[in-house]
């Protein structure tokens, strides 16, 4: 398997000119078909994993209006996750144990959080920064390109579902 160091955008104009630029990290995940890919840019997988599900949780609730209840978002975090691990080729239990003992909870308190953060983080329109979703996966992470990764990804998240729910645009 190949892996990608990095995704670069050509633009051509029609003066002849040529500009190249690196792409986010995230572009790679969000933009590429779905097909099993390896990153290497100094970012692990446990964060990219995380990321990954809580993304895939985000495109799941788009579109919906109502309020989920905490059994609801159990079934929302399965699907994510076996949506993530299809995806990157892996078992379900690898990303899951990325998720429980990759952060130091288990299932439950997993599913909490995520609820947490979905349903009165968002909503409230409160910054993702106080919430406990937040403050754990950050306090499990030590590598700087994890940090500023999952920070990104929050941002991204909490702007789609705010342009969603709120029908805000750029």
């Amino acid at each position: 398997m190949k892996v990608i160091k990095a995704v670069y955008r050509l633009t051509v104009y029609d003066d002849g000119d040529l500009e190249m630029k690196l792409m986010p990290q995230h572009y790679i995940f969000d933009e590429l078909p779905d097909s099993p890919i390896i990153l290497s840019s100094g970012t692990t997988e446990k964060a990219i994993q995380i990321a990954l599900v809580l993304k895939e949780i985000a495109s799941l609730l788009q579109n919906e209006s109502s309020i989920y209840s905490v059994s609801e978002y159990k079934k929302l975090v399965n699907i994510a996750i076996k949506n993530i691990a299809g995806r990157l080729m892996i078992t379900e239990q690898t990303v899951a144990d990325k998720l429980t003992r990759g952060l130091g909870i288990n299932k439950q308190k997993l599913v909490d959080l995520i609820y947490d953060f979905f349903e009165v983080t968002i909503v409230e329109l409160d910054d993702f920064r106080d919430s406990e979703l937040y403050e754990v996966i950050i306090a499990n992470l030590s590598k700087m390109q994890d940090l500023s990764y999952m920070e990104d990804t929050f941002i991204e998240i909490v702007n789609m579902m705010q342009k969603e729910k709120w029908g805000w645009s750029d």
